[in-house]
């Protein structure tokens, strides 16, 4: 990841996610409960660590959740 400049516009970069995002994922039919599980721990750990720095994402809902293949 990084954080880059152009003019006066900031955005980030980061690598490609294959899988697509989680909204995707979901309209495709329900999650297995293991799976529903796996992500919600993966996602509130994401979240803890963005926290622990001073990060706060704001915005967070399946469309801007990505699950790798």
């Amino acid at each position: 990841h990084s954080v880059e400049a152009h003019g006066d516009r900031v955005f980030l970069t980061m690598p490609f996610i294959a899988g697509g995002s989680l909204h995707t994922r979901m309209r495709a039919g329900p999650l297995e409960p293991g799976e529903a599980s796996r992500l919600c721990l993966e996602i509130a750990a994401g979240i803890a660590h963005a926290h622990d720095r001073g990060i706060l994402h704001g915005d967070i809902k399946p469309a801007n959740v990505l699950v790798d293949e």
